[in-house]
């Protein structure tokens, strides 16, 4: 945090930054905040923080490595950045996907994006002080979770990805497997 005080005759005025990173806020974000008096008088906001470059450094990466440090951009989005960062080289190069891979990459984005809102959703019941719906849906994002990370065959979920296809299929115990239990 930052604080910048500015006193001009009588009227204080300072500028506080507050971010990159807050426990309750998903993803980096960045606000910055003048005040005149007791009057906000701008307010200026980031999501890209820590972003700042990627654009540049990730070309001059090893494929792998560009892989992996895309995926960690933000972690409640890590298989959406590499399914995106995977189809862009498929669609530069060329590379078909099978059916099976779309499916389980598929089903992989769609478990992350049920996990965030899930999570989400839980928190703001839970601010809202309906502790037993915020602990059914906090029960309801673990299972998303466990879910992925089956899918992915670890718990690190974006190394399920690589261009033209998967890294991990799902063995016939897995497929068997329910894990959702409400």
């Amino acid at each position: 945090m930052r604080l910048l005080v500015i006193s001009s005759g009588g009227c204080v005025s300072y500028t506080l930054a507050l971010g990159p990173s807050h426990p309750a806020w998903r993803g980096p974000q960045r606000f910055v905040l003048t005040v005149n008096g007791e009057r906000t008088t701008d307010i200026e906001f980031s999501t890209d923080h820590q972003m700042q470059g990627w654009a540049e450094r990730l070309p001059r990466l090893a494929f792998s490595e560009a892989l992996q440090r895309a995926a960690r951009i933000c972690t409640s989005s890590s298989i959406a950045h590499a399914l995106a960062l995977c189809s862009a080289i498929e669609q530069l190069c060329g590379l078909e996907v099978g059916q099976r891979a779309m499916a389980l990459r598929g089903c992989a984005a769609e478990l992350e994006r049920l996990a965030a809102h899930l999570e989400a959703a839980q928190r703001v019941i839970w601010a809202l002080g309906v502790e037993p719906v915020a602990e059914t849906l906090a029960n309801m994002a673990v299972a998303a979770h466990q879910a992925l990370a089956v899918l992915a065959g670890n718990p690190e979920a974006p190394d399920l990805l690589t261009p033209g296809g998967v890294l991990h299929d799902l063995t016939q115990a897995d497929r068997n497997l329910s894990l959702i239990h409400i």
